[in-house]
């Protein structure tokens, strides 16, 4: 699993960079934003249905205010930076997004912070995503 969600996460990388993907997200609820800052429930619904998997939030320990949405994949994370292993995640939470004692869960229970979920975005960007992802896949 580890190489497929190497490439998998590689593979969504580069798609998400193209003017295609950042067009769904500009015409989506969200607005112009990115995919890891604003777009990330987006992005993390169109995974879900091209790969299946459980959306998790990453959320303040204290505030229990969900900071990031991200697809869980056995021991995987993927976002807008691909995947990585929960430590990681965490890590760059804490790190590079400044975010006190980072966690996860499944984002009922937790205090939604004002990020979109766009249902007609997430379908659109799926099907941008799913051919390069399932190519992914196979190598």
């Amino acid at each position: 699993m580890a190489a497929a969600a190497k490439a998998i996460g590689s593979a969504l990388k580069r798609a998400l960079a193209t003017p295609e993907a950042y067009a769904i997200l500009d015409a989506s609820a969200a607005g112009p934003c990115t995919f890891l800052a604003g777009g990330c429930a987006i992005l993390a619904d169109a995974l879900a249905q091209i790969l299946g998997g459980e959306i998790v939030a990453v959320y303040r320990a204290d505030t229990r205010r969900i900071q990031h949405y991200v697809l869980r994949r056995g021991e995987h994370y993927l976002d807008g930076d691909g995947a990585c292993l929960r430590a990681t995640l965490l890590r760059r939470e804490r790190t590079l997004e400044g975010i006190p004692q980072p966690r996860l869960a499944p984002p009922a229970g937790l205090i939604g912070d004002g990020i979109v979920r766009d249902a007609a975005a997430s379908r659109a960007l799926a099907a941008l995503l799913a051919p390069v992802l399932a190519g992914a896949a196979q190598k």
